[in-house]
């Protein structure tokens, strides 16, 4: 049985509303993850992805190697860091998926 199905099927045994209103928000992550997995497998995700990814390495050599920055340089580079990661990690939702399949299967038992 697919995730959403587990989850439909959750929402249907449930009696409280409170619980079917966690069964529809998590409903909606899972439908939010797989829509930014399918994005990531597009060519131009992919290639904005790989350049971020490289961006990041040279940023954190940078950041490690480069004796000559100045602190309020080394904190815009650590945010500049920080964003890009964030970027990346929003097109790598399987984490999410993860946790909230365990969380359901554990429901199920």
């Amino acid at each position: 049985m697919e995730l959403l199905e587990k989850i439909e099927k959750l929402k249907s045994e449930y009696t409280f509303e409170q619980d079917k209103a966690v069964m529809t928000s998590l409903s909606k992550r899972v439908r939010s993850a797989l829509v930014k997995q399918g994005v990531a497998k597009s060519d131009g995700i992919k290639l904005a992805l790989e350049e971020i990814n490289n961006k990041i390495k040279d940023i954190s050599y940078l950041i490690c190697f480069s004796k000559d920055l100045e602190e309020k340089e080394r904190q815009r580079l650590f945010q500049q860091r920080e964003d890009y990661q964030w970027f990346v990690s929003f097109f790598q939702p399987e984490k999410d998926i993860k946790f909230i399949e365990e969380y359901i299967n554990k429901e199920l038992e």
